[in-house]
């Protein structure tokens, strides 16, 4: 089997999930579906989490948490964080209507900038992957793009004025007419930049920069700016941020369990492990966002504000904790981010020729 070292599995399954589903969809829904009915999405946007946006939090959870080594190494994080977000959690339960406002507004001011922290990882990742080197001024010039880039979305959303959340209202910002202008030109001047260097590299190299590394950082593009004004395709953004993730998290719960000493390598053990994975995170999602809301229902609050609530709150620890276990400059989840999942499925060449253990 030929392996290609630029895919996590292969260039449309890549594509797909890391942006290239979400252009496709903004596409489809800004021609078919500009005004449509939205609450039939929303639905389905709702039944999509059960199996992608919740798991997506659970998987950061189980990474902590799965490993005294991990929780060793970020104490504070494993066991100061939660309580300090329950603490906020419950002044949003003793005062709603004051904490809760500047509460939601934490959510939804660092969800984007959490969402670009992302996509700049991830064309690192695949940068990497296709030989494109990333120093100090091509992340600037990168960053620069992505991060103008949900500012120009958060601008535009505060300028038509938030919509509630969970039916609670949000802290509104002034924000003078002239940011998002502005917003645009550092934008634009990063992508100019970066594609610059990327001109550059593809002279130098005589060979065409693989689009899949640019891919990440043009469906942001979308998130953020043509499709903030999309009421439709808002509703599954999340979605397509959740897919990012899920593709770069399985890969290393893959990497770490198929690498342990004695461990099968097989595409029935990749897909074993997937499924139990996967089936976890699925579970913990629904404990997360659902099950957490239930055992708190009986406090004098609408169980929509208690949900909203526990939601923002789960997101906010999803932040601090996405912060310290995916960094790239980690050794061990180094090797993950190269890796093609076909590896997984041969025998290491260390072990070739080893006696293989008996199972129990």
């Amino acid at each position: 089997m030929t392996i290609n070292p630029l895919y996590f599995a292969n260039w449309w399954f890549d594509s797909l999930m890391i942006g290239g589903l979400s252009i496709v969809t903004w596409l489809g829904l800004s021609a078919f579906y500009s005004n449509g009915d939205l609450q039939p999405l929303a639905m389905v946007a709702l039944g999509l989490s059960l199996f992608v946006n919740f798991p997506h939090f659970s998987a950061t959870v189980y990474r902590l948490y799965q490993s005294s080594e991990h929780t060793r190494q970020f104490p504070v994080t494993a066991w100061g964080l939660p309580p300090v977000i329950i603490g906020a959690v419950a002044a949003c339960f003793w005062q709603p209507q004051v904490v809760t406002p500047y509460f939601l507004l934490l959510y939804l001011l660092w969800s984007p900038y959490h969402y670009s922290g992302q996509t700049v990882g991830i064309t690192m990742v695949y940068a990497r992957r296709a030989g494109f080197p990333i120093g100090r001024r091509e992340r600037l010039a990168l960053s620069t793009f992505v991060f103008a880039a949900f500012l120009c979305g958060f601008i535009a959303i505060e300028q038509a004025g938030f919509a509630d959340f969970y039916g609670m209202s949000v802290q509104s910002v002034a924000v003078p007419a002239w940011m998002y202008p502005a917003a645009q030109a550092v934008m634009c001047t990063g992508a100019l930049v970066f594609a610059g260097f990327a001109i550059v590299w593809c002279v130098r190299e005589r060979r065409m920069l693989p689009p899949i590394v640019l891919l990440p950082a043009l469906a942001h593009f979308v998130w953020f700016v043509p499709g903030v004004g999309l009421k439709a395709f808002v509703l599954v953004v999340p979605f397509f941020h959740s897919l990012q993730y899920l593709l770069i998290a399985l890969a290393m719960q893959l990497k770490l369990r198929l690498d342990s000493p004695g461990a099968e390598h097989s595409w029935r053990r990749i897909r074993t492990e997937a499924f139990r994975w996967g089936s976890r995170n699925i579970a913990g999602g629904v404990l997360l966002f659902i099950g957490i809301p239930v055992l708190l229902s009986w406090l004098p609050l609408p169980f929509v504000t208690i949900a909203g609530i526990v939601a923002a709150a789960v997101n906010i620890h999803h932040f601090f904790v996405d912060g310290v276990i995916w960094k790239l400059r980690d050794a061990s989840n180094s090797s993950a981010l190269l890796m093609n999942v076909a590896e997984l499925s041969q025998v290491p060449p260390l072990e070739l020729g080893r006696p293989i253990p008996a199972r129990a």
